[in-house]
């Protein structure tokens, strides 16, 4: 398996030796650490960069895509049924399902795929409801977001 700073070394090498071009000194010293660099590990800075998207930037982007926009600006423009309950439960279940299905497509969609992805999101239904149920406020769903995938995080590492 190539890892990422084997690739980092192989793209610099391209440059500093078939194209001719210049590698900055920070570059250069990268290139050298990631070439005799003994540990298997990835980089600190890798690391913390793939935390701080998993952990912050993904939750409320995709709060935002999911709650604020489906649940509270596509959906009631839609006007799915006139019974308020009904909108109700299609504003709290569609989101959910759109995040699942986003989240469980990896090009291979087969019957094992989907109902694995519906066991483990699920849950997730909760954000919905949590949104709902708190006046439509975005803050509370991104935070429970961000303390999920933060755990998700601490367990994988």
């Amino acid at each position: 398996m190539v890892k990422s700073c084997d690739l980092c070394c192989y793209f610099n090498y391209l440059q500093y030796h078939h194209f001719h071009v210049t590698l900055t000194a920070n570059r250069r010293s990268i290139w050298d650490t990631s070439r005799t660099s003994k540990s298997n590990g990835p980089p600190f800075l890798l690391m913390f960069s793939i935390m701080l998207t998993v952990v912050l930037i993904s939750p409320i982007i995709e709060e935002l895509i999911f709650q604020y926009f489906f649940q509270r600006v596509f959906l009631p423009t839609l006007n799915i049924s006139r019974n308020i309950i009904v909108q109700k439960y299609v504003s709290i279940i569609s989101p959910t399902l759109l995040f699942i299905l986003s989240h469980i497509i990896t090009g291979n969609i087969s019957f094992q795929s989907i109902f694995i992805g519906l066991i483990t999101y699920l849950p997730l239904l909760f954000l919905s409801i949590l949104y709902e149920r708190t006046d439509q406020n975005i803050v509370y769903p991104i935070a429970v977001h961000i303390l999920i995938n933060f755990m998700g995080m601490i367990s994988i590492s």
